[in-house]
């Protein structure tokens, strides 16, 4: 990143009105907006089924309310700088195969300029809990020169989008979620940005629910594109599927397949996601440091 364009990103990191000024909807939030995620919060505890099918209620419940096309939740290592973020665990909704293969590209391609990246270490720092709207993390300009835009943002079709990252205990992990709009949608409020923040906030039960832990910290060491390959393949895309979507042949796909096996020590694709998406095959969930607790206190 030039040193202009991260004078830029530390003026709207420190300065977090600057890019809301213009803003249409107010950013100050009614009784209502309190109401509606007292009751989305509400209705997740209420809904039956597995930690999995909350999360996945919470989140397409939380994109209604902020009028987001597609979500994501993923845990990962935390950005380090010069680095790349590497998840372990990942849902999603509203995002097609082909969207979720270019966004894996795009956050493992070493290559190319991701400005959001800097921002994010600089913030992690802190360790707080924080959400952005991207107009507080890059200018527009900033965002479409990017190389990384230019390679993959056509694929990927995200232009407006707001993260929240939270800390997790276990050194060095996060639990990042991201609320998206499709190119050509305005972008999110300030208020809207408040009320992910304040949901992501009110979840830590959540946040530490159901993650595989110590077998999943050895997925940082596998290569960068084994990674995606590894995301892919936990995501039920098919070898030919990510061959084609990577550009590679078969034949490397199954290398690299082979290559995650041995890294993992499983002899088949069912056992692991068995692993990583349903916390089996000897992983350890990370303890609960805070019991559920209702909304309203």
């Amino acid at each position: 990143m030039s040193d202009r364009s991260q004078e830029v990103s530390d003026e709207h990191l420190d300065n977090p009105r600057l890019a809301s000024e213009q803003d249409a909807k107010p950013s100050v939030l009614t009784e209502q907006d309190l109401r509606n995620v007292i009751k989305l919060l509400l209705n997740v505890m209420q809904t039956e089924g597995s930690t999995s099918i909350k999360k996945r209620a919470l989140m397409q419940g939380l994109a209604e309310l902020v009028d987001a096309d597609s979500w994501i939740w993923t845990i990962s290592r935390d950005v380090h700088e010069g680095g790349t973020p590497v998840s372990v665990w990942m849902i999603h909704g509203g995002l097609s195969e082909s969207q979720i293969s270019a966004l894996l590209q795009y956050t493992q391609d070493t290559t190319v300029e991701r400005p959001e990246d800097d921002v994010v270490f600089k913030l992690q720092k802190s360790g707080e809990h924080f959400t952005r709207r991207r107009q507080q993390m890059m200018p527009d300009e900033a965002f479409k020169n990017a190389s990384g835009m230019k390679r993959y943002g056509k694929q990927i079709n995200i232009d407006q989008y707001v993260f929240s990252i939270y800390p997790l205990d276990e050194p060095d992990m996060i639990s990042a979620v991201g609320m998206h709009r499709r190119n050509g949608r305005p972008p999110f409020s300030e208020r809207e940005a408040r009320l992910i923040h304040i949901v992501c906030s009110e979840i830590r039960w959540l946040h530490y629910s159901d993650i595989p832990a110590n077998k999943a910290r050895e997925s940082l060491d596998l290569t960068p594109r084994q990674r995606t390959v590894f995301m892919m393949i936990l995501q039920g895309t098919s070898p030919r599927d990510i061959a084609g979507q990577l550009e590679i042949s078969i034949h490397t796909v199954n290398d690299h397949i082979k290559a995650i096996y041995r890294h993992f020590h499983v002899a088949s694709r069912n056992e692991l996601i068995a692993r990583f998406m349903q916390c089996d095959g000897g992983d350890t969930t990370p303890p609960r440091t805070e019991t559920k607790k209702d909304p309203d206190g």
